[in-house]
């Protein structure tokens, strides 16, 4: 399932909060239904992209996700129609915002979880490439029977990526 929550990025907070709450007071499981590579522990992508890493897109996906990114599967699915070959060799530290969004969302799918937390992943695409993430991160958790929250912005990626929308209103506070 994939909810899409407008104009609430508190509600990933709280969520965020809450699954850490439940997933360190579960009890352990007798038998694993799941895939035993996937963590109970969801993986959430920041809304702000500030860029600590140093050292190349290549080497921070090394880093962060081993050889998951250099799966076939992946790369057809996900790292190929974010156009990622072009900035593999490129200083993660002068990388442009929407370049930083799509490794940020590379990096988020790359993880192994039952429930992905995403945060704006429109934020710093352009229009076609927010269609393309849209359809990258649907297809990526529908695929891999996975679940997402996803806090958007924007009412077209909402449409495009969701199953479900929430729309809250109200004074902010």
């Amino acid at each position: 399932q994939l909810y899409h929550i407008l104009q609430s990025t508190c509600f990933i907070n709280l969520l965020d909060m809450n699954f850490f709450f439940l997933m360190i007071r579960r009890p352990p499981r007798s038998t694993q239904s799941r895939s035993s590579a996937a963590s109970d522990v969801y993986k959430r992508q920041p809304q702000i992209i500030a860029p600590k890493f140093e050292g190349s897109v290549r080497d921070l996906l090394h880093s962060k996700l081993k050889d998951a990114w250099l799966n076939p599967q992946f790369v057809s699915d996900v790292t190929r129609p974010l156009i990622l070959e072009n900035i593999l060799d490129q200083d993660v530290q002068k990388l442009s915002g929407g370049e930083l969004q799509r490794v940020a969302i590379i990096v988020a799918l790359g993880k192994p979880a039952n429930v992905y937390l995403i945060d704006e992943p429109s934020a710093y695409l352009d229009s076609e490439q927010r269609l393309i993430a849209s359809k990258v991160i649907k297809r990526f958790i529908v695929n891999s029977n996975r679940a997402g929250f996803i806090v958007e912005h924007d009412f077209i990626m909402a449409t495009y990526l969701a199953d479900q929308v929430i729309v809250y209103e109200g004074i902010k506070g």
